[in-house]
Parts: structure tokens; C-alpha cells; sequence
């Protein structure tokens, strides 16, 4: 979007389809948090990293990885800390690691959790990840069709559904209701 040309009609659009309010407004004051998981590439995947942002180019064990501009670098090196490359292939287990480790305490509390990834071998490897410490799972990403995603909210958000919601930040960012869940948790920022 370069911008937009009807900025009063945008405005009226917004302001008769969104809800804004303080932390207060909604009873929430005191009880929402961030917190920074820092997780660490393993030494060789840091040194590809490297490699590919200096170069736009790098050798891997699965293949060759290259950028052609800055929009493609910043893709590339997206996927290769989320742990995986364009084919799917994984490159390390870190982030996925973290997020189970980080999961099962939550698990073991009783709370639900939603769970948003960038990529579809993130979004999998996180269902996995999560299903492992014992949570069901439901999935919203761009494999899903548009006619499923509200059904997909919505056992999420029933009562006995699964505790557990893996969503692609595309396919699970607009418009829906995610009030079941204790936390959320961004694999990538």
C-alpha cells in the first residue's frame, strides 16, 4: 500500500469495526506482561547467519542459501533462526526446544496457550513441540480454508475444546477472539 486515497471513509470503517480501551478499561490493569525468551543459534547455524547476512550467500548442509535483495535477506534470515529453510528442511531445534520447555510449566498449571509462528514448518514443529507436553492442538494457518478458520476459534475457544491454538501470524491475525488463552507466545519477533 502505497496510501490510501479516501482517509475519512478508512477512518469510519475502522472506528465502526474496532474496539479500542486502556489495560484498565478491560480489567486487565496488572495483568498483562512481556517477557523475552532469548534462545541462542547453535554455533554453526550463528556462523551461517552471519555468513548470509554479509554475503547474501551461504553454503549449508542442505543446499545453497542466497538473497537477491534486502526484502528476500530479511526473509532468509528469518527462516533460519526460526530453525527452518525454504524447503522445510530443519536447521536447528532451538526455538522449538524453548517453546516446549516454556510450555510444559504452563501445561503443567492448567492454562491454554496460543502460539503464533511465521512460517509452516514453524507452525508444525510448535504443534508437535506442544503436543508432546501434553496439550491438544488446533491449527490455523494458510493450509487452513477460509470456510474452517472461524470453526478452528471456535473449539479453541470452547469449553473441553483444545487447550492449545498454532496459528500463522497471516492466517490468525485479524478478527478473531482469543480470550481462552492465559498466554501468548510470538516465536518471532
Amino acid at each position: 500500500i502505497i496510501r490510501y486515497r479516501n482517509l475519512k471513509r478508512l477512518k469510519r470503517i475502522v472506528e465502526a469495526t474496532s474496539v479500542s480501551c486502556t489495560a484498565k478499561q478491560a480489567g486487565l490493569e496488572g495483568k498483562l506482561f512481556w517477557q523475552i525468551l532469548s534462545v541462542s543459534l547453535p554455533q554453526r547455524v550463528r556462523r551461517q547467519y552471519d555468513e548470509l547476512a554479509e554475503e547474501l550467500i551461504v553454503q549449508t548442509e542442505h543446499g545453497v542459501v542466497d538473497a537477491a535483495n534486502q526484502g528476500v535477506l530479511r526473509l532468509r534470515l528469518l527462516q533460519v533462526t526460526s530453525g527452518f529453510l525454504t524447503g522445510g528442511e530443519q536447521v536447528h531445534g532451538a526455538k522449538v526446544d524453548a517453546l516446549q520447555r516454556y510450555a510444559a510449566n504452563l501445561f503443567e498449571q492448567g492454562e491454554n496457550l496460543v502460539v503464533y509462528c511465521r512460517f509452516t514448518a514453524e507452525v508444525d514443529a510448535a504443534r508437535a513441540s506442544l503436543e508432546r507436553v501434553g496439550y491438544r492442538t488446533q491449527v490455523l494457518d494458510g493450509r487452513t480454508a477460509s470456510r474452517d478458520r472461524s470453526g478452528v476459534v471456535a473449539k479453541f475457544q470452547s469449553p473441553g475444546g483444545p487447550r492449545a491454538l498454532v496459528a500463522q501470524y497471516q492466517a490468525g491475525s485479524v478478527s478473531i477472539e482469543l480470550t481462552n488463552a492465559a498466554e501468548v507466545v510470538f516465536t518471532s519477533l
